[in-house]
């Protein structure tokens, strides 16, 4: 990450905007990030960010994280 990220919450969402330093092809890539997170219940978060480089949209990403059970192993 280059400086620091700015975050904000509304209700069931966070975002945080932040430029990333990205290693591509033995060169760096500074990008802008848009990282949006909502938490949908106790169990379940769903991550999705958009890269930009120049304004223009480079690539996305969407994750999502569940809660595993109290005792449950983790492989």
């Amino acid at each position: 990450m280059i400086g620091e990220a700015r975050g904000e919450m509304a209700g069931n969402a966070l975002r945080w905007r932040y430029q990333l330093d990205l290693p591509v092809d033995g060169r760096h890539w500074q990008v802008d990030m848009d990282d949006w997170m909502y938490l949908m219940d106790d169990e379940t978060l769903i991550n999705r960010t958009s890269m930009r480089k120049l304004g223009v949209e480079v690539g996305q990403i969407t994750l999502f994280f569940r809660r595993l059970p109290a005792g449950a192993a983790c492989d």
